[in-house]
């Protein structure tokens, strides 16, 4: 079925595949005689560090003006993101805020990317919060209106599907291991949240490169595979950890209030789906996803899109599929058209996850200055929201380590 879509690219990647999407979607619906353009339930929204967007040789026209967001802002530095987001509270509430995760000052010039430092990405997104939460929220005005149903109703009739869904549905596409997106992903999840009351919000699914994508970048890639470690660590401890109290504070200074139930569990999105890649080269292989997820759209087939990448992910531990050699991960995905919720194996089967990182960690083990600085702004959210564990097991580990010496079971 056919139902009112946000896309929010992300970073290089993110944007790229909404480019490919939205040529495919014109494509298909000028070949069916359709020529009023894409409708305006279809909203596309690409957010990056870059003042420009980038990726010009890529084989899909540039998103229009209002669809790109940066940000950052011309002339802008580092120091002065930084600067931004420690003025949002008292000085004795820095600690609080960004222990843990922020990154010592880099010599990049930010508004041309994050440098691959997911630290970096989130801050510049903190930093500029607010703004970023109006975006969202005009877009999703957009999405809504009167004249943008009638327009997505038309669509239906040319294609001959019935529009019985109305609820929308966001889609947030990045990379696992970028900078920006990598760093963003989650905040952007949350603003979605509580940019609309209705509980369609709260659905978000969140669609990750994993390293194997980038692989044909060689040495320009080395850091891809230390952030998704620390991406996934953070997926991971958002399936049963709620928002910090550290986080809930830059929220809170940025004027968007917290307090909705999915929140209080959990963070990030609804659900997310790792999209892998055998050997294609990353631009080939971000426009084949993006144009079989369009041509999927005005199917009305996205949720069995979707479901075939996880049941992909079921069947086998090493993915061979042909169909644009995609793998999934984590969580579930379910909604009234399909039978029920697909439950995913173990994320860390997947080889497109796994095998970089630890190719990457062996590398880093030989010595010892680059072994420190594995994790040198990999992390991008507080400590709480970077366990891999739900906060049930994290008091369990706390209360068996003071209760184990009771019955002599503890040493060191």
């Amino acid at each position: 079925m056919l139902r009112p879509i946000l896309f929010i690219g992300l970073g290089g990647a993110g944007g790229k595949t909404l480019r490919a999407i939205k040529q495919q979607l014109h494509q298909d619906l000028t070949a069916k005689g359709y020529d009023a353009g894409i409708p305006t339930a279809w909203q596309f929204l690409h957010i990056d560090t870059p003042t420009v967007q980038d990726g010009a040789t890529f084989p899909a026209p540039m998103l229009t003006a209002d669809e790109y967001y940066s940000v950052t802002r011309p002339g802008i530095t580092l120091q002065d993101i930084t600067n931004r987001v420690e003025n949002l509270c008292p000085p004795t509430e820095i600690q609080k805020m960004l222990a843990g995760w922020s990154t010592e000052f880099v010599p990049i010039v930010i508004n041309q990317g994050a440098a691959q430092i997911r630290a970096i990405g989130r801050l510049a997104l903190v930093a500029d919060l607010r703004n970023t939460f109006d975006v969202i929220q005009r877009a999703i005005s957009k999405m809504l209106s009167p004249d943008a149903f009638l327009e997505l109703q038309a669509v239906a009739s040319t294609f001959g599907i019935q529009l019985e869904e109305t609820t929308p549905q966001v889609f947030i596409i990045s990379s696992l291991g970028g900078g920006s997106g990598s760093g963003m992903f989650t905040d952007v999840a949350e603003l979605v949240k509580r940019a609309t009351n209705d509980s369609w919000g709260s659905q978000a699914i969140s669609l990750l490169y994993t390293p194997e994508v980038f692989r044909g970048l060689g040495v320009m890639g080395k850091f891809i595979p230390m952030n998704s470690l620390g991406a996934m660590n953070e997926l991971i401890a958002g399936e049963g950890t709620g928002i910090s109290l550290s986080t809930e504070i830059l929220y809170n200074k940025s004027g968007i209030q917290l307090g909705s139930e999915d929140s209080q569990t959990t963070f990030g999105s609804r659900s997310n789906i790792l999209v892998g890649s055998g050997s294609v080269e990353m631009d080939d292989f971000v426009f084949s996803f993006g144009t079989t997820f369009a041509e999927a759209i005005v199917k009305g087939a996205t949720s069995q899109f979707l479901l075939n990448l996880i049941s992909t992910h079921n069947a086998q531990s090493r993915i061979s599929s042909d169909d644009a050699e995609l793998a999934t991960g984590v969580s579930s995905f379910d909604d009234k058209s399909v039978s029920g919720p697909q439950k995913l194996f173990p994320l860390w089967i997947n080889p497109f996850l796994i095998d970089s990182m630890l190719n990457q960690i062996g590398q880093s083990k030989l010595d010892v200055q680059t072994w420190e600085m594995f994790w040198e702004g990999r992390r991008a959210r507080p400590l709480t929201e970077s366990i891999p564990l739900d906060a049930e097991t994290r008091r369990s580990m706390i209360a068996g380590w003071f209760i184990a010496p009771l019955f002599g079971m503890r040493k060191l």
